[in-house]
């Protein structure tokens, strides 16, 4: 396994640290809170119907349910 130099590493990260700045903890803790938001606007409408979806296979009402009707329903004229 190849092992850098200390002084290398140093280099790079002055070279790094110069570059950008060091980075504020407010802007950590927002972008922590956006991510947490997108990830709740997003991922939980789908927890639901899937842990239902889960609850009843689990029990076996899921494969006793009547199939959906899908046949084409005209629409109704006024």
């Amino acid at each position: 396994m190849a092992v850098l130099p200390v002084a290398t590493l140093t280099r790079t990260f002055v070279r790094c640290y110069s570059h950008r700045g060091p980075r504020s903890p407010y802007s950590r803790l927002g972008e922590a809170g956006i991510m947490a938001y997108l990830s709740c606007a997003f991922v939980l409408p789908f927890v639901v119907p899937w842990r239902e979806t889960q609850r009843a296979k689990k029990d076996g009402s899921y494969s006793t349910r009547p199939p959906l009707d899908l046949r084409y329903c005209p629409s109704l004229k006024v």
